[in-house]
């Protein structure tokens, strides 16, 4: 072929004439249109939304199935498959706000019981009014009548989406908002521990031992300490000092066992028996060890019902024409069986006592002697 500028003859196809210099073809460059740009992009953003959307599937079952295998082996129940963890990385804003505003201080206000509710609970459904349950965000204090001795830290909380079964367990229960478990580890044991919470109506309940137990807030919290504490002392106002100095005092003892550092439960509560116009307080008292002693204690007060006038041992004895030293040598005598010392303990005016039914209650030491009375 001829270079077209200068007419030289080009021989093995060269890309310039090797006479003038002139460049007789471009080099081979890659072009495309923009027509298949566009096609070739469409399908990239499809195959690419594509890989995502099953990263994002795949990945999180996986990740989900392997939580909870960690949750089976943490000891959660194969049958929770509902549940969804709450905590501080995983949780739905709704649902843990709506625990959240339960988060405080109750008393058990009320039991309802199913046909498998323990013979503890229903015989003996009274003795568990009124016991705390502290639940906190890190912390659950719980204990029913000394039943649970149980402070459950690091506390993990689950949504139960399916309330069907607590709607056919208790049917008074119309509507229940919301359903969790609170699962961490206890202070008693080294497995994982587990309560149901039900909140229905604006009202929380807990449900354990086949029983619902409905709690009640309450202002008295003692959060410093690892106490468990019920007391109840009489409500009514009493014109005499010394009656409202004994209750003052039996307040004041009670407030300062449950603040200290100790891990007690104490249980103060009083009851009333009345011997014609003569009325009786028993101020009862148990302090208990985990797994230890449980000390008991009972002190009292008499009172005229329609003058407020004080009335000690020797003051009744007296009112009721009965000789005091055939007393003092009964209680004497008994004492002396149950290994007490008389001379310790000796029988004064001031000595707690309380009579019912005829029957005299004398009050050493842990022991409560009874003499009959005629």
């Amino acid at each position: 072929m001829k270079c077209p500028k200068c007419g030289q003859n080009i021989f093995n196809n060269p890309d310039y004439c090797i006479n003038c210099g002139h460049i007789l073809k471009e080099k081979n460059h890659f072009t495309i249109s923009i027509k298949t740009l566009a096609l070739i992009i469409i399908i990239f953003i499809a195959v690419g939304s594509s890989v995502v959307i099953g990263i994002m599937y795949g990945g999180t079952e996986k990740e989900l199935n392997n939580f909870l295998k960690e949750e089976e082996q943490l000891g959660g129940n194969q049958e929770e498959e509902s549940l969804k963890v709450i905590n501080e990385e995983e949780y739905e804003e709704s649902n843990f706000n709506t625990i959240k505003n339960y988060f405080g201080h109750y008393v058990i206000a009320k039991i309802i019981p199913t046909n498998k509710t323990p013979n503890e609970i229903s015989n003996d459904e009274n003795n568990f009014l009124n016991w705390p349950i502290d639940f906190m965000e890190h912390q659950l204090k719980i204990s029913l009548n000394k039943m649970e001795w149980e402070i459950v830290n690091n506390l993990k909380l689950y949504i139960n989406n399916d309330t069907n079964s607590f709607k056919e367990l208790f049917p008074s229960l119309d509507k229940i908002t919301l359903a969790m478990i609170i699962e961490g580890t206890s202070n008693a044991t080294a497995k994982p521990i587990k309560y149901n919470f039900i909140i229905n109506n604006n009202t929380l309940y807990l449900y354990t031992y086949n029983t619902l137990f409905e709690l009640k807030p309450t202002t008295e919290s003692y959060q410093l300490n690892d106490n468990f504490y019920k007391i109840s002392y009489p409500k009514e106002a009493f014109s005499n000092e010394l009656i409202t100095k004994k209750i003052t005092d039996i307040q004041t003892e009670f407030k300062n066992l449950v603040e200290e550092d100790t891990n007690y439960v104490i249980d103060f509560n009083y009851e009333k028996v009345i011997d014609d116009s003569i009325m009786f307080i028993i101020f009862n008292k148990t302090i208990a060890e985990p797994m230890g002693h449980a000390f008991y204690n009972q002190t009292t007060i008499a009172y005229d019902v329609v003058t407020q006038e004080i009335y000690g041992l020797f003051d009744y004895l007296n009112k009721k024409e009965i000789d005091i030293n055939i007393i003092k040598n009964q209680y004497q005598e008994q004492i002396s069986q149950l290994g007490i010392n008389p001379d310790e303990n000796p029988l004064t005016n001031d000595t707690d006592y309380y009579v019912l039914n005829k029957q005299l209650y004398i009050l050493v030491e842990e022991e409560t002697i009874m003499i009959t009375l005629n």
